[in-house]
């Protein structure tokens, strides 16, 4: 590839993750509220579960550690959620719902920008890359709604599927030992 190739790869991966960001906030900032204001309509569980990332991001701030001590967790309420980011936010200065906002939109914005290069390499096209990673991340229904873009629980799952499943094809395809490293970080991160 040729230097000019991987510049235009890069600019199509920020503008994926520019999008992917702006998606994430206008869920967060204007529809996923609703998950408070009709519970009778959306989940409980979806409140909760907000409720937690932001208390196990204010965990990470005040202890100084990806793992506090005082939670009992799988690794995917951590690394593979929102908290991390929304302890960024909290680092940024922001507080209560904008942290929770703009700490998941970075979330979707990585996942998002991990599912183009993912795809991208697959599809050999860095538009259609771009563009069916953003396809992934528009909700169709209440699952979506919630669980990918919500709480971002399958979000990273989907991602990192995706990335197993190319990974191996490429390595298929191409004979690369390092398509193989990639299926086994997909599957490490997963499991």
């Amino acid at each position: 590839m040729s230097s000019t190739g991987k510049s235009d790869r890069y600019v199509w991966a920020v503008f994926t993750c520019f999008l992917a960001f702006c998606i994430g906030f206008v869920h967060h900032k204007w529809f996923f509220p609703l998950v408070f204001d009709f519970p009778l309509v959306f989940d409980d569980d979806a409140a909760a579960d907000a409720a937690a990332m932001q208390i196990l991001a204010k965990a990470i701030l005040d202890q100084g550690s990806l793992l506090p001590a005082d939670f009992s967790y799988g690794n995917q309420l951590v690394f593979l959620r929102s908290s991390p980011f929304i302890a960024l936010a909290f680092i940024l200065g922001l507080n209560g719902l904008d942290a929770y906002i703009i700490g998941s939109s970075l979330s979707i914005a990585l996942w998002g920008g991990v599912l183009y290069l993912f795809l991208s390499t697959f599809l050999n096209s860095n538009w259609k890359g771009a563009l069916f990673s953003i396809l992934l991340l528009i909700p169709l229904g209440f699952w979506e709604f919630n669980y990918v873009l919500g709480q971002q629980s399958h979000l990273s799952n989907v991602v990192l599927s995706i990335g197993l499943v190319v990974s191996i094809s490429l390595y298929i395809t191409k004979k690369s030992n390092l398509f193989v490293i990639a299926a086994g970080i997909c599957l490490f991160i997963m499991s």
